[in-house]
């Protein structure tokens, strides 16, 4: 992936370390607005308001195509030949962990609530338009990057 080779290549602590984590304390695939109040089991960070998220994120009609292929943890309607058509209803169940489920009007609706999160968020992120892959990483003590 080149956002990620490029963050590898070019982020290094003063220490010489790669300043660079695979997901975002939180988890990649978990809500913005868990940041601080849920930790993946390997990325427990003391101050989070130390983490710079880097986001790419695929235009919709894309996006929407590869959850039809790999829908992780959302489940919704029309999975068929037709997957997924934006005209059609696609309300869609997310369980971000087993204890955790929100509810979607439409794959849109969730693409555009988990991208509005990041662009609302009040604290320092990156957002990157990307092409054909979607991931989230994130650069560990950005105050000794930039």
């Amino acid at each position: 992936n080149l956002l990620e080779t490029l963050l590898l290549q070019n982020c290094k602590m003063r220490d010489g370390r790669h300043a660079h984590l695979w997901q975002v304390p939180w988890g990649k695939h978990n809500p913005v607005e868990w940041r601080g109040q849920h930790y993946a089991p390997s990325n427990k960070v003391e101050n989070v308001s130390l983490v710079l998220p880097v986001v790419m994120v695929k235009d919709p009609l894309t996006w929407m195509r590869s959850m039809c292929r790999k829908p992780y943890a959302a489940s919704f309607n029309n999975r068929g030949a037709r997957c997924p058509s934006p005209v059609e209803s696609t309300k869609t169940n997310v369980a971000w962990q087993p204890t955790e489920h929100y509810f979607y009007k439409s794959l849109i609706h969730l693409w555009s609530t988990w991208n509005r999160a990041y662009i609302d968020l009040e604290t320092p992120r990156l957002m990157v338009s990307g092409g054909w892959c979607f991931f989230m990483t994130v650069v560990a003590r950005a105050d000794r990057v930039w």
